[in-house]
């Protein structure tokens, strides 16, 4: 089963602008891609058939007995094999019907608790004497009959069985019920009281938010009541489990969970601790990287796209959705666009919302028929679009690679998914419409960066350090919990404790899962880039990858693809840096021939980004070239969101409808330029550096500043008096490192760096 993090949901906006959604046929640009990779086909089935019926224990056994009496005969290898086909249908049947039980008991987890129980712990039972079965035939003069019934690949996957004993088997059910425990507990709707206000869940606190009733700063503090309401109820349920997971490892005799889970459940041909390589490239180039898309969120375009977007996705049916995407799967692989319309038609998908549905997205096999299921609660917002292309990446693996049935490397299935996102980004225009493409496009990429490496890669070191503890408490997980988190970056309301953990299912669930998304997240990054300027080869080689299946190592699979290895620190720089100038040329269409390479390229893309700065005609940004006070009020009233001044300007030089008119004007009536005392503003004089952080510093409300900070800075001494506070300021904020000569004019390049430090801030 291949399951997706859920991240926290946006709050919702109160711009929700309805467009129509972008159906038409593509340009002639885009030519269906006709493929042959893919070697397997799915079965008909239509899922809305299949059931699952009472535990069969009963049956299994008697297949497993079968198995164990003709391997017990001499020379018995034909009819042996015969058996083991028999037992490997049962093991498929069983492996189905479970999926088709977690299904329904992820539509409704209250209603099927008892169920999911019970169906764990016969699960467990019966494949643990399959198991039991296989290795009889291992162990016995008929071993070849494996290998006769099964290939190669099964009779070494085999030929390695072990059965749990029972005390294992009980520590399996424990486990199994305090997951259902903490589904039951997650349908609970959390209550809490703020300053005199009653809040029932996060959503409607969000609605209190959207609607101007709470302050982001008050709404910050409802959702950590909300969180530590949750965390006193599901914690003690984590606790518990981590004891038992660290019982069942060290019964297979490891001390280190970590490493169990690594080697044996996940088969990753890596180490926790070279993973450690990750968690620290991760927090060098990651983090930052995902700082500046926090910022950029904040870009007008994004604002806007993204809003109209979520106001789509807030009424768009299951049926609209996958109406949107199929259109367009053929342009990634014919093959796949196949498969999408079999889907549909074997209704092997459900997205729609439901109240009762947990809270998760997942996609499991159905390997009595080489199919496979797509299960997800929507957002209702942007991210739907993103989830329904992540599990359609794992369903296409599920039911078309050809690759070894024995085995599951995770991090390989996880590049199914997500770099099918990313070979999707040239199309969303064409999916969502051109006006809000850039939004979508930066919403897949940001949460790829921010969810799938950053909050994957910190979730990987969170739980290793849980798992570390000898005596664990809920207050130590909360207080790691707390200190990974500041590492990384990450918002922390509480001084002391952190308690997002808890909406993370894979932390119950599937420990140590989540190091997979990083892995997988880099290597699609890596596919992303190579079609950036070879498309074809791109998707050639993401359908060679999902050939090859999940059953090889991960590392020496990528190396044999000629891929770069992405425990490597410069691999890491290097997809941020690529993921960077793509976000900058691409998503948000800016692009300078003259900037790349100079030190102040960040500032001047990050200020073009939100509309302050343009380029010239010719595609030059000038960077060196002086500003001008009439450019300087221009940024500032852009800074603004260009407002409309309330009167005629005051200056003679600057007259009603010049191009700076207005910028000038209403920054006069908000004290942030002033003129020469006789009328005149000057708007061609150059810009000195005193002034433009004196303009700056007003134009964020001239606040406190203790002038004790410029004593020693170079440059302060020649500092005017009008300009010593916005100086103060300016190096209190870290606008200014090093000399400020006061007199020195600025130019582009600089007042650039000035602004994005500002907007940083």
């Amino acid at each position: 089963m291949k399951h997706k993090k859920r991240f926290p949901r946006l709050c919702a906006l109160s711009l929700t602008l309805v467009l129509v959604f972008s159906l038409s046929a593509p340009g002639l640009a885009w030519e269906e891609r006709k493929t042959d990779i893919l070697t397997k086909t799915p079965q008909e089935v239509d899922f809305n058939t299949l059931t699952y019926g009472e535990p069969y224990m009963d049956e299994v056994e008697a297949v497993a007995k079968a198995v164990e009496t003709a391997a017990a005969k001499d020379d018995n290898a034909a009819e042996t094999a015969e058996a083991v086909r028999a037992l490997k249908a049962m093991e498929d049947r069983l492996s189905t019907d479970y999926a088709v039980m977690s299904v329904h008991y992820a539509s409704d987890p209250t209603a099927m608790s008892q169920t999911y129980v019970d169906w764990n712990s016969f699960y467990m039972t019966a494949f643990n004497r399959i198991a039991e079965a296989f290795s009889a035939v291992a162990n016995s003069a008929n071993a070849g009959a494996l290998e006769l019934a099964l290939g190669e690949d099964g009779a070494a996957y085999y030929a390695d069985a072990e059965a749990d004993t029972p005390e294992q088997l009980a520590l399996q059910n424990h486990c199994a019920e305090l997951v259902d425990d903490y589904w039951q507990a997650m349908a609970e709707t959390p209550v809490v009281r703020y300053k005199g206000v009653t809040y029932h869940g996060e959503e409607e606190a969000n609605a209190a938010l959207a609607e101007g009733k709470l302050t982001y700063e008050d709404w910050n503090q409802v959702c950590l009541l909300l969180a530590k309401e949750i965390n006193k109820v599901v914690g003690p349920l984590y606790v518990d489990l981590v004891k038992t997971w660290k019982a069942y490892a060290a019964s297979w005799g490891y001390d280190d969970c970590a490493a169990f889970f690594y080697k044996n459940v996940y088969i990753r041909d890596y180490t926790p601790q070279e993973a450690e390589a990750i968690h620290d490239a991760v927090k060098t180039y990651i983090v930052p990287l995902c700082g500046l898309y926090t910022v950029l969120f904040n870009t007008p375009e994004i604002q806007y796209g993204t809003a109209v977007l979520n106001g789509q996705f807030s009424t768009l049916s299951q049926n609209g959705l996958l109406d949107m995407i199929q259109p367009y799967m053929g342009y990634v692989s014919s093959e796949l666009a196949d498969l999408f319309a079999y889907m549909r038609r074997c209704h092997l998908v459900d997205t729609a919302f439901s109240e009762t549905k947990n809270d998760q997205g997942f996609t499991t096999s159905l390997p009595q028929y080489q199919s496979a299921f797509i299960f997800n609660k929507p957002y209702m917002n942007i991210n739907d679009l993103e989830d329904l292309l992540h599990e359609f990446g794992h369903f296409s693996e599920a039911c078309l690679s050809g690759g070894s049935d024995y085995g599951n490397s995770l991090d390989l299935a996880e590049i199914n998914s997500q770099a099918l996102v990313l070979l999707c980004q040239p199309y969303m225009g064409a999916m969502v419409g051109e006006e809000n493409a850039s939004a979508c496009r930066f919403s897949n990429l940001r949460r790829m960066v921010s969810g799938y490496i950053l909050s994957s890669c910190l979730s990987d070191e969170f739980q290793q350090r849980v798992f570390a503890e000898d005596d664990l408490t809920l207050d130590k997980v909360n207080r790691i919990y707390h200190d990974v988190c500041a590492e990384y970056g990450s918002y922390l309301a509480d001084d002391t404790y952190g308690y997002g953990w808890q909406y993370t299912s894979h932390h119950f669930e599937t420990p140590f899962y989540m190091i997979s998304y990083t892995t997988s997240a880099l290597a699609s990054a890596e596919l992303f880039t190579t079609s950036l300027s070879d498309y074809d080869k791109a998707c050639d080689e993401y359908l060679r990858l999902m050939e090859i299946g999940t059953a090889q190592p991960f590392r020496a699979t990528l190396e044999e693809a000629g891929m770069a290895d992405v425990f490597r620190e410069e691999t890491v720089a290097g997809i941020a840096d690529a993921l960077l100038d793509y976000t900058y040329d691409t998503v948000l269409g800016v692009s300078f021939s003259d900037t790349e390479g100079l030190a102040a390229e960040d500032g001047i893309r990050l200020t073009a980004a939100f509309g302050l700065f343009q380029g010239k005609a010719d595609g030059a940004f000038r960077p060196g070239e002086s500003l001008t006070r009439a450019q300087a009020a221009t940024v500032l009233w852009r800074l603004n969101g260009c407002p409309e001044p309330e009167g005629a300007s005051p200056f003679q030089d600057v007259p009603d409808g010049s191009w700076c008119a207005d910028a000038v004007t209403w920054c006069a009536e908000n004290g942030i330029v002033q003129g020469d005392g006789a009328g005149h503003f000057v708007p061609g004089a150059l810009v000195t550096r005193q002034a433009m952080l004196t303009m700056l510093y007003r134009a964020v409300g001239s606040p406190e500043a203790d002038e004790a900070v410029l004593s020693g800075v170079s440059g302060s001494g020649s500092l005017g008096e009008f300009a010593r506070p916005g100086a103060a300021w300016a190096v209190e904020n870290g606008l200014v490192d090093g000399a400020l000569q006061p007199q020195g004019q600025v130019s582009r390049g600089e007042a650039a760096e000035l602004l994005a430090a500002l907007i940083a801030a």
